[in-house]
């Protein structure tokens, strides 16, 4: 795992302070190899906050927010599928599946519990990863 802040310095482990960058990692997830770039930036032209996943048939899927919209991206070679969503997805999942109609309260409220359990086992796993990811980029030789 590499990550550097918009200035391309090295971003430590525990750092707290710096607010934009990106990350490479590298792994296996269930055997199949994976390269994930996150990125976070507060430029108007895109690249506020991101994912970038490469397949391995050579296709990337990029999910950007650019200016008030959220952009969904599959790229196979020249090939460009664009998608975009006015609002942050964030915003459109709270109204849908916890303020709207079709809430988990009122379809399923004994969910409820469960989602945030696992929502909350998400996030220490996640944070578990970059923890791990960042000590073993600073422990390479």
């Amino acid at each position: 795992m590499t990550a550097r802040d918009r200035l391309g310095r090295d971003i430590t482990q525990g750092d707290l302070i710096t607010a934009e960058g990106e990350a490479h990692l590298q792994g296996r997830i269930s055997g199949v190899p994976v390269n994930i770039w996150l990125n976070k930036y507060a430029g108007p032209a895109g690249g506020q906050k991101g994912l970038r996943l490469y397949l391995r048939d050579g296709r990337i899927i990029i999910h950007d927010r650019r200016g008030a919209e959220d952009v969904v991206e599959l790229i196979d070679g020249d090939d460009i599928q664009r998608w975009t969503l006015p609002g942050a997805i964030y915003e459109h999942c709270l109204a849908e599946r916890v303020l709207g109609a079709q809430s988990l309260f009122r379809c399923d409220p004994q969910e409820v519990s469960r989602t945030t359990q696992r929502r909350l086992d998400e996030v220490e796993l996640l944070l578990n990863l970059q923890t791990t990811a960042t000590w073993s980029a600073l422990s390479a030789p």
